[in-house]
């Protein structure tokens, strides 16, 4: 009777356990698309496996970026498509000078099905006046 009854109550546990792990991969993923600014660009950063964004045109982006920065041009006239072939399961933050391109591109990259961006408020002037570094050969 005993074992009758362990045997029932480890097949529940199994049963909820495995439908609790089936339903969490099921769950769509939450967008995360967001502005900061220069303190918590910084702390994001700091984050594992994220992609910088620099959306600032070639020549000012050879005048001084953030280390480890990409650059793909806004003005560009495949912008949209460069941004479009990136991995979207990639955590990117995004800059350009004052923070006027990279609203705009937030807002592109949400269109796109990108679901975690964040941008930075105000760009690199805002970035550089709080004393965060920049580099021009990095």
């Amino acid at each position: 009777m005993m074992k009758k009854f362990l045997g029932i109550f480890l097949s529940l546990i199994l049963s909820f356990s495995l439908g609790v792990f089936v339903e969490s991969r099921n769950q769509p993923k939450v967008a995360k698309l967001i502005t900061v600014n220069a303190a918590e660009f910084k702390q994001e950063l700091d984050k594992k496996n994220v992609v910088i964004l620099d959306i600032r045109t070639p020549e000012e982006f050879e005048a001084g970026r953030i280390a480890g920065a990409i650059n793909i041009d806004y003005y560009a006239s495949d912008f949209r498509s460069k941004l479009d072939e990136l991995d979207k399961d990639v955590a990117y933050k995004i800059y350009c000078n004052s923070g006027n391109r990279s609203a705009e591109t937030l807002k592109v990259m949400k269109d796109l099905g990108f679901w975690d961006v964040t941008e930075l408020s105000g760009g690199i002037k805002a970035w550089s006046s709080d004393n965060y570094p920049t580099c021009i050969k990095c």
